[in-house]
């Protein structure tokens, strides 16, 4: 069905964009949402009342509805190349040579920073929001980065992605969740040794990194030597997660979706025998001077612990505790659910990908434009920055909302609404920052 486009009003999101879903993305959102739900319930309801969980959910299934729609938006096709035989334990930690147009191209030669992001092939969506939003300019900053993925147990890559990005380092592993800790030594490896960089920043790919702030805080620390920097887990209040410590599963839940749910990271006595870990910095990110990386470059581990607690052991054991200790300030979500979002973070960390789209939003350095309109009665905003292709955007609008523009008819109506869509997204404002966040209820969702 075919709309008119009534009261074309002015109001808010690749580049950067973000755009309202359909009546149809949202139906469908919700039904894929919908078997994680009474586990979040059980959580956020501990410490939040059942009004704002209820906020919670409809902010967390809406993100859930932009991303169907920027999946149609993608200009790039999602073809994977097979081929790849993948090991439990790599070879080497170089990447896998995948052929001369499909192969990472990074030069490190300058880079004061290295950043290598622990991702997954089913991860585009990740992948596309974070060089879309944060890492669009990283050499302004003196940061060189790579994706760092396994090889599926079918052994497709992304093939379409690798050509056209350069920037993805295929691991000789089997992709899985122990296969991060592989993921994680090629990182270091190629960081300190091939990149030579004075600093690596190992990140996941759900987290927000502002990188400005972060090498200038790396620089205010001093000498790049000891280094260690991120969002330190204090020792005296985190035990180590222990299969009696989690509690009974609610009625409803299954044990075993309960227990992911609640610690992945269960250890045993005789896997790590003490109460405490040594100081840590969470996973999510942390950085490390060359000479540490080098370290980690080279050790090994048998341990079911994750990567950071084992980090935090060596860098312990390398240096017998005296190490420069660089508290990076983090705001940590749950799934970008909701954040404290305290205005001196430089890193946020478990964000759904359109999250990222709103905090770039926010940047005060980004030029922000909106535009919004009424369909049978609901209401479409639109927001994008200055990079974005807005006779594309339009035409996806205007091809999701069924739009006719006025005087367009026949074949080419879906082209004409999209002209006329184009020239109005044309001629909208630049949003201030304070006001791009304004529609966030406080404390509900993190902005900016």
């Amino acid at each position: 069905m075919q709309h008119a486009v009534v009261a074309l009003l002015l109001a808010t999101a690749r580049a950067a964009r973000v755009a309202t879903p359909t009546k149809d993305d949202r139906i469908q959102a919700q039904q894929d949402a919908a078997g994680t739900q009474r586990i979040f319930a059980e959580q956020c309801r501990r410490d939040r009342s059942e009004a704002t969980c209820d906020t919670h959910w409809a902010r967390w299934v809406d993100m859930r509805a932009r991303d169907l729609v920027r999946r149609r938006s993608y200009n790039e096709p999602v073809v994977m190349a097979p081929s790849l035989s993948s090991n439990d334990v790599p070879l080497s930690y170089d990447h896998v040579p995948c052929g001369e147009t499909l192969d990472p191209i990074t030069k490190c030669d300058e880079a004061v920073v290295a950043l290598g992001v622990v991702s997954a092939s089913t991860n585009q969506a990740h992948r596309s929001a974070i060089r879309e939003t944060w890492l669009r300019a990283p050499g302004k900053f003196g940061v060189a980065y790579r994706f760092f993925l396994g090889i599926p147990g079918n052994g497709l890559i992304p093939a379409a992605e690798m050509s056209i990005h350069r920037d993805i380092h295929i691991v000789n592993v089997t992709e899985s969740y122990k296969a991060t800790w592989h993921k994680v030594r090629a990182i270091f490896h190629w960081g300190a040794n091939t990149c030579g960089a004075w600093y690596v920043l190992r990140a996941n790919d759900d987290v927000y990194l502002r990188l400005e702030a972060t090498v200038a805080g790396l620089y205010k620390a001093g000498p790049p030597s000891r280094v260690y920097a991120g969002l330190f887990v204090d020792p005296n209040t985190m035990h180590v997660p222990r299969i009696d410590t989690i509690p009974q599963a609610p009625e409803g839940i299954s044990d075993d979706d309960w227990t992911r749910a609640n610690k992945a990271w269960v250890v045993s006595r005789a896997e790590y025998p003490a109460d405490r870990y040594p100081p840590f910095a969470q996973g999510n990110a942390y950085i490390l001077s060359r000479d540490l990386a080098k370290h980690v470059a080279t050790m090994t581990s048998s341990r079911p612990l994750p990567d950071d607690v084992e980090v935090g052991l060596l860098i312990d054991g390398v240096t017998g505790g005296n190490f420069v200790r660089v508290d990076v300030a983090a705001d940590y979500a749950t799934e970008g659910r909701w954040s404290p979002c305290r205005p001196e973070s430089a890193w946020h960390f478990n964000l759904h990908p359109e999250h990222m789209y709103d905090l770039h939003s926010a940047e005060p350095d980004v030029l922000w434009y909106e535009y919004g309109f009424e369909v049978d009665g609901g209401r479409v905003l639109l927001g994008w920055d200055d990079r974005e292709d807005l006779d594309a955007f339009a035409s996806l609008v205007a091809s999701d909302h069924g739009l006719v523009g006025e005087g367009c008819h026949g074949a080419a109506a879906d082209t004409c609404a999209g002209g006329r869509l184009a020239a109005a997204l044309r001629a909208a404002p630049v949003v201030s920052s304070p006001d791009r966040c304004s529609r966030v209820p406080e404390g509900v969702f993190c902005c900016g």
